[in-house]
């Protein structure tokens, strides 16, 4: 923790991160309270949400490429200033009196979906940048102390951006949020420059296509990073389907209402963090198939037990418990493709992984909306992507060349015991609802 600590490029990361991240917070509610005012549509505030969605879905295979051969400071601190320009420019295209209410909120999207495309090539970037400025050894406090770090601006970035929303309005706020954004720009451009980088040459020497090409077929030869993808697409496939009917949920199973569907979020934001600060105590002390199995199991779980006991306290406990699986899962996914992939196909890797996490979770989501209309209800429908997710527990167990025997038992165990369990509890309420 130390060696992290004294790291003068990992902390000027970590700020400049924390920065990023609040300054994304500040317009996103922004634009939430900005759309909602200008035309009282609820239906038009969720084009936010599919502006994100769709420009994910679209850019994200195209950017591996250009992590993997140009400068990844240079990518991040581009991203800082173009989202940050970005930004800034909403508020005088709203007072432009030529533009008609249509033609501003078009321009809207367009600045959410195209701030979503550069804060995916930031991330992507930085998670391909670290092992740059931290020696492998580190790698797990490092990605445990920047998780913890976007877990603290999850649980206070809504509420600082709604703070700033009411006092400063709507378009101070968004001009600070775009402060916040190039000055993150301004300290990630002090990290001093890797000495081992992508060429910038390499862009020549290959297409694009057979660029893209190179790092699929290095997925499909090492069996780490192609197992790796498929757990992720297991559960992500599950993960997509809770979070599309997590508000009905709320609302029609605990009838807890807004300020339920707040509370939850918060107490998922809590898990991340415990997670985040349980994986920088035991990340060392445990080997990171048993931490990246726990994981898995804990997520797994959690909708289960959200199908079959809905008391609110309870709900809450277990909201925490997947926030610890789920931050237990990505970071150690994370430190362990960080360790396995060599740096020229860094960037391929992690954009290939989460282009595979994009697609499951909107194929999912579709999936939960139409079974949600089958009579199968939210809470069986919970139940089954449990069970779903379980199955994850499976290519766990494949990754033998990584795992040690006593995972591989483990791992066994956790998947048995609890397939046998989840069976119990969905042939119960299926009987119940019959």
């Amino acid at each position: 923790m130390n060696t992290i600590i004294r790291n003068k490029g990992f902390m000027y990361l970590l700020i400049g991160q924390g920065l990023s991240e609040l300054g994304d917070w500040v317009p996103f509610v922004a634009f939430n309270f900005l759309i909602y005012n200008m035309t009282g549509s609820g239906f038009l505030v969720t084009g936010i949400f599919i502006a994100k969605t769709v420009s994910n879905l679209v850019f994200t295979p195209l950017l591996g490429t250009y992590i993997d051969v140009w400068n990844r400071k240079k990518i991040m601190v581009f991203c800082n200033i173009l989202r940050g320009g970005l930004v800034l420019t909403t508020p005088f295209v709203m007072t432009l009196p030529a533009l008609s209410q249509s033609y501003t909120l078009a321009y809207l999207y367009f600045v959410i979906a195209a701030v979503e495309a550069t804060s995916m090539l930031y991330s992507l970037a930085q998670s391909a940048f670290i092992p740059d400025i931290v020696p492998k050894g580190s790698l797990i406090n490092a990605n445990s102390l920047l998780s913890m770090g976007s877990d603290a601006i999850f649980i206070l970035g809504p509420l600082i951006a709604g703070v700033a929303s009411i006092f400063m309005d709507v378009r101070n706020a968004i001009i600070f949020g775009s402060f916040l954004i190039f000055l993150s720009g301004a300290i990630i451009s002090l990290i001093a420059t890797p000495t081992s980088k992508p060429s910038e040459n390499e862009a020549d020497a290959h297409s694009f296509k057979e660029d893209f090409l190179e790092g699929f077929r290095f997925m499909k030869k090492k069996k780490t990073v192609m197992l790796i993808a498929i757990i992720s697409l297991i559960i992500m496939m599950g993960g997509g389907a809770v979070n599309a009917l997590f508000f009905v949920y709320i609302e029609e199973i605990l009838r807890a209402g807004t300020f339920g569907y707040g509370l939850l979020n918060a107490s998922l934001g809590v898990g991340f963090l415990v997670g985040s600060m349980l994986m920088n105590f035991v990340g060392k002390r445990l080997r990171l198939d048993i931490v990246f199995m726990t994981g898995v199991f804990l997520m797994a779980l959690a909708p289960i037990l959200w199908g079959e006991i809905t008391a609110v306290s309870f709900v809450i406990l277990v909201a925490v418990m997947n926030g610890i699986g789920n931050n237990l899962f990505s970071i150690a996914r994370q430190t362990v493709v960080q360790t396995v992939v060599q740096n020229e196909l860094r960037g391929r890797v992690f954009t290939l992984i989460q282009f595979v996490v994009s697609i499951s979770s909107i194929i999912s989501m579709g999936l939960a909306g139409w079974l949600s209309d089958t009579g199968i209800g939210v809470k069986g429908i919970f139940i089954i992507v449990g069970l779903f997710e379980l199955v994850a527990l499976l290519p766990c167990v494949l990754l033998s060349i990584n795992f040690s025997k006593k995972a591989r038992m483990l791992g066994s165990k956790l998947m048995r015991v609890s397939f046998i369990f989840g069976c119990v509890v969905l042939g119960s309420q299926l009987s119940s609802s019959s």
